[in-house]
This record gives structure tokens, sequence and C-alpha cells, in this order.
């Protein structure tokens, strides 16, 4: 729905040589400082940096590149902030982690924030800490008919792409600085 068509580059140099926007999904190994800065030029020169990330990733290196943001991940295994009673909410909060820096985009009733965005240069980042939301044990095959939970993790998954056309072009009357799930 928001004219995306995900790629593979052999090199993240290659990747990030491309326009628009790029994900990083659950990192590991060290970056090179070449490659941090190759991110961070990215970035700066009007790119969206995804990074998507997990506790169960306990070689992450999220942080790396993160880091030269003003955001990061605290990647332990956190339940859901109190206060919350919706069933999707807690779904989106149980087992991940906590993002620190930048704009809360998906905040919880204790101040904490689960995905946030930091602008840099003329672009943005935008950090979530809880990507195993997104795998197929979640939310299943496209063949199938998706539950009520699932419906409502891909209109966040739809609204963090949005983020490609900042402000989002698709985000409809929603604050873009707010991507709670009621």
């Amino acid at each position: 729905r928001v004219g995306i068509v995900p790629r593979k580059w052999p090199t993240l140099e290659e990747s990030f040589a491309q326009p628009g926007g790029q994900i990083m999904i659950d990192p590991q190994g060290q970056f090179a400082a070449s490659e941090l800065e190759t991110v961070r030029r990215f970035v700066e020169n009007g790119g969206t940096l995804y990074v998507f990330d997990d506790p169960a990733n306990t070689g992450s290196t999220s942080n790396q590149a993160l880091a030269q943001f003003g955001l990061s991940l605290d990647l332990r295994v956190q339940p859901p902030p109190p206060g919350m009673i919706d069933h999707l909410q807690i779904l989106l909060w149980n087992g991940g982690g906590r993002t620190v820096g930048g704009e809360p985009l998906l905040p919880g009733p204790d101040g904490s924030s689960l995905c946030s965005l930091a602008r840099h240069g003329k672009g943005q980042v935008i950090a979530f800490a809880n990507s195993h939301i997104f795998e197929r044990k979640t939310m299943g095959y496209t063949a199938m008919i998706p539950n009520a939970s699932q419906n409502a993790i891909s209109q966040l998954e739809y609204r963090l792409m949005s983020y490609l056309n900042y402000p989002p072009v698709h985000a409809g009357a929603e604050s873009p600085t707010n991507l709670s799930t009621e």
C-alpha cells in the first residue's frame, strides 16, 4: 500500500547508495567505522533508516548504528508497562525492549517507548525494539485470513513505512508522533 518493494543488496555500501529508506533487522556483527559513516551520510542526506531489533537478538549491534543519532535500544525483555489493558497493546509490548532518545512514536503509559524517531540532517531514523512481532510466528502466512491482532500489527507496519514520505502522507488525521494502537 505504500509502494515499497523490498530488495536485498550484497553490501552495506550498495544498499545505502539507494534512495529512500533502508531497514536493518536484528543486526549482528561489528560495524566498521566506514560503514557507520555510510549510514550517517545516508540519513544526513535525506534517507530514512529503520532499525528493528529484539531482545532475542543476543548479538545485537543496533546501538552502534543508532548512537550517532542520539538513539539506543534497551534490549532487556520487559513486561508491558503498568496500566495497559488493551490486548493489542499488551501484544505489541510483551517481550520487547525499549527505545531511548528521540521522539516516542509508540509511548507506554509509564513514559517508556517501544518505537522512537530521531531527525538528523535532512533524514530520520526510526528505532523499534520488538521486531519479533513482524515475524511469521506472529503474522502468519499470506494465504491465511488475519485475525484482529495481526491486522493491527499490519496497520502499525504500514504507518511506520509511511514515514518514508515524512510527514506521513498516508497517516490520515493521526499525529505523526504517536502511533498508538487505539
